[in-house]
């Protein structure tokens, strides 16, 4: 999702919460369709958007109107503004396939670590508009439930990808996954580290504590109780933080005119000295 709408396709300074759309989400879905995809995985995160799916659904044909039945543009402005929906026009094909999110953030819409409490300022929102965007999201969600006849519902993950998840959730069904857990089971990892004795890992911990490689390593616990995870950790940037799953840190500090294409040879160089400094 992010490269249809994320973060780093704009500079900082011309992001607009209120004018985002998923629309971009919604057009890769159809072109997924045009090309016979009939599984689809979709990676949510680190989007510029907040519109509950609004665009998305509408690149796939639904359609929303105000109170004087103006049909409205789908952008995170306009979810208050919804009166009514018109899914006639939607994209038959999208009931037929199997969509699995994957998403690391456990984010729900309305309650405790919602998506609104901290995710739309990095997306460049102020607080009136967070204020405006959770009233706004409130209604939208009310409205889309009103017109599929179901309850309302909220749950974490729901919130990821600026509600983009519950649209995929109430409206198609889409099973969500923890993202790690699902590209781990996509690469067969429980085969890969069952007769593995040590895993060496590292990872830039600078913007989201090393939630990966943490994960990574609880992962590889869990399918080989006394597997030893070593992390290599670069002395320029924050320091993991303490958890039970990574057993050993080991602090290295890169050439800093080293060329993008010799990190993992550097790396691997680094890891070759940490084991055999351990057996001497």
């Amino acid at each position: 999702m992010a490269q249809a709408c994320g973060l780093r396709l704009m500079y900082k300074d011309k992001l607009n919460v209120m004018e985002s759309s998923s629309i971009g989400m919604g057009e890769m879905l159809v072109d997924g369709l045009n090309n016979g995809c009939e599984d689809f995985f979709i990676g949510i995160g680190d989007t510029a958007v907040n519109d509950m799916g609004m665009g998305m659904l509408y690149a796939l044909g639904v359609r929303f109107f105000d109170k004087n039945l103006n049909s409205l543009n789908p952008v995170a402005k306009n979810m208050i503004k919804v009166d009514s929906i018109d899914a006639s026009g939607l994209d038959k094909r999208i009931l037929d396939t199997h969509i699995e999110i994957a998403t690391s953030l456990p984010l729900t819409l309305f309650q405790k670590n919602s998506f609104l409490d901290k995710r739309p300022i990095r997306k460049g929102a102020s607080e009136e508009e967070i204020l405006e965007l959770e009233k706004a999201c409130k209604h939208f969600s009310k409205k889309v439930s009103e017109f599929l006849g179901v309850s309302e519902i909220d749950f974490p993950y729901l919130g990821a990808g600026g509600g983009v998840s519950w649209a995929m959730y109430i409206f198609f069904k889409a099973k969500i996954s923890n993202s790690m857990e699902l590209i781990l089971s996509l690469v067969d990892f429980e085969k890969q580290v069952k007769d593995k004795d040590l895993l060496i890992i590292t990872e830039n911990v600078n913007e989201f504590n090393g939630e990966n490689s943490i994960n990574l390593a609880r992962f590889a616990k869990r399918y080989k109780d006394h597997i030893k995870i070593i992390f290599l950790q670069d002395e320029d940037y924050p320091k993991l933080k303490d958890n039970s799953y990574i057993d050993e840190t080991y602090n290295f500090k890169l050439n800093p005119i080293l060329e993008r294409s010799d990190y993992e040879k550097e790396i691997r160089s680094m890891a070759r000295d940490f084991i055999r400094k351990k057996l001497a």
